[in-house]
Order: C-alpha cells, then sequence, then structure tokens
C-alpha cells in the first residue's frame, strides 16, 4: 500500500477554519502579506493551511491499520482516501499528489540482514549503507527516487513503538519506493490526484517502477544442485509468461509508459541466472506476489464526498 503521501488541495477561507478546528497541536504564524497560516496534526497527518490551500503529509497505512505492519490493497487505499475525505470534509480524490511513498513487507525465513547482504550494486545508483539499512539513489538525493530496504521490527523497537503480538518473532523485510521530484516526470508524465492512487493502471505503473529497480540489482551468486536450478528456471518462465500478459493488456490500452516498464522488467528478469542466491530468489518471488496482491481491488468512484 502506499505509505507516505502528500496532498495538495485548493479551498477558501472558510473550508480552510473547518479544517484547522479539527486539527491538534495547532500553531498559527502571520506571513508579511498579512495571511496567517496553521500548522497541526489530524491522527497520522501533519497538516498546513494557507491562504489559498491545504498540505497533507502522512501514512494512509498507518491512518487506515493504525501502523504500517500490514500490506494493503488498492481497494485498502480508497478506503482510506475516502475516509481522510470524510473526516475533513475535503474532496481528496480531486486533490494533486506531490509526494509519494510505496511499501510493502515481506516475511522472510531467514534474518533480515542476511537478504541486504545479498543485494549488490544497482543500475545508474548508488548504493549506500546507513547503520542497518540499505539504500540505493541518484548521486543527486533531490532528484529521480530512492529504494530502501530495512529491518521493519529492529527500526519499530529503535523508536518504541509497540509491535503487535502476531508480528513477535518474526523476520519482517521492508522494502520502499520513495518518488522525489516532480511526480508527473517520474511515474506517468501526468498530473496525479488522489483518485489515481486507485486506479488499476496508475497502481500498475507504480509497482513495475519497483521491480524494475529490484531486477536490475546484481544479486550475490551461490552453486545449486541441477534439480533447484530447474525449478529456479521454471519459475522464471512463469514469470516471463505473466509479464507478457500485461504487456499486452498495456499495448490494447495504448499505456506507453507502463509497456516500456514491463518490456524493461522482461530484458532484466531474461539476465537473471540459475546461480542467484537462495534469499534474493525467494525476496523475489514473495516481491511478485504481493505486487499482484496490491493491485487487485475497486476503482475509484466519481464523488469522495
Amino acid at each position: 500500500m502506499y505509505d507516505k503521501v502528500t496532498f495538495w488541495i485548493e479551498t477558501n477561507s472558510k473550508k480552510a477554519q473547518e479544517v484547522v478546528s479539527k486539527l491538534d497541536n495547532v500553531k498559527a504564524t502571520k506571513a508579511k502579506n498579512g495571511i496567517t497560516r496553521y500548522k497541526g496534526n489530524y491522527k497520522q497527518f501533519f497538516v498546513a493551511v494557507n491562504g489559498i490551500g491545504i498540505y497533507l503529509c502522512g501514512s494512509l497505512n498507518k491512518y487506515y491499520f493504525g501502523d504500517n505492519l500490514r500490506n494493503g490493497t488498492r481497494e485498502d487505499t480508497m478506503e482510506a482516501i475516502l475516509g481522510l475525505s470524510k473526516d475533513l470534509g475535503l474532496d481528496l480524490m480531486k486533490a494533486k499528489v506531490v509526494g509519494l511513498e510505496l511499501g510493502v513487507n515481506i516475511e522472510t525465513e531467514n534474518p533480515v540482514k542476511e537478504y541486504l547482504q545479498n543485494l549488490k550494486e544497482m543500475t545508474r545508483r548508488k548504493r549506500k549503507e546507513v547503520g542497518s539499512t540499505l539504500y540505493y539513489q541518484n548521486a543527486d538525493k533531490s532528484r529521480a527516487d530512492v529504494m530502501v530496504f530495512y529491518d521493519k521490527l529492529k527500526q519499530m523497537r529503535a523508536i518504541g513503538c509497540h509491535i503487535p503480538a502476531e508480528y513477535q518473532g518474526k523476520n519482517i523485510l521492508r522494502c520502499e519506493m520513495r518518488f522525489k521530484g516532480r511526480l508527473s516526470t517520474t511515474i506517468q508524465g501526468l498530473k496525479i490526484k488522489g483518485e489515481d492512487l486507485c486506479k488499476a493502471d496508475f497502481c500498475s505503473r507504480v509497482v513495475n517502477e519497483m521491480l524494475v529497480r529490484y531486477g536490475s540489482i546484481a544479486k550475490k551468486e551461490q552453486r545449486y544442485k541441477s534439480g533447484m536450478a530447474q525449478n529456479y528456471t521454471e519459475q522464471r518462465l512463469w514469470e516471463a509468461e505473466m509479464i507478457v500478459g500485461e504487456i499486452n493488456a498495456a499495448v490494447y490500452k495504448r499505456d506507453v509508459r507502463n509497456e516500456r516498464l514491463l518490456r524493461k522488467r522482461l530484458k532484466l528478469l531474461s539476465k537473471t541466472k540459475n546461480t542467484e542466491s537462495q534469499l534474493t530468489q525467494e525476496l523475489r518471488n514473495k516481491l511478485i506476489s504481493w505486487s499482484y496482491d496490491f493491485k487487485s481491488g475497486g476503482e475509484a468512484p466519481n464523488e469522495a464526498i
């Protein structure tokens, strides 16, 4: 599910005051032009209100589920945006999306650090380890996108978050795709609205951006017995068939951007070796499985309020 999302919506002063009245920890400052600006919090969102509009920045996952341990679907995204819209009296389906992060939690069979050690260099991105977190980012930190891997439960313990009983003793690898800069050029070449986050075609593009990035990471190699190598070959053939099906659908819809991403995935898949480590094979298979779960769900309705 989308984790951190930043919305911008234009509004009038009356509506702005209604929103301000619902915020916690409100701070007001007066600008040189005489306009009073407000900052505050609403549940999991930071909210800034000025004379012409409202910024909201926060985790849809935390707002909807209460945490970002569970992986939501497209339908959950729609329900979260509708709920936040109703709470604040705003139509966030029509709001501009100016910041976006996609996150997934993967339960792994082994400790998270072992998987991170198997992820090597990425094409056109700099690999950087900060503590126990692994980053792949552009040399210019303000541009393009950043892919991040870390131990989710370790991170929660470090900041004092409660870990539900059902997650105790598990290994949870967190993978995030943080889109930076102008989303219109990073993702789809169009202005993005809240309703786009609920649409199948847009979700497919964002997920394929993440899968292309993962596919371009060099993986640690490992020797296998012939039977296991054959099994991995069959898995890749199945994945290739699924990608070809998605390419045909993108061509039919004339979705050029998504078609290009899918062809990149297919090309990267063809270069995958049978000697890729068992840990990264597991991680890739679980990412693929999650991608289909995430893209399932309902379309955005016409009206949010």
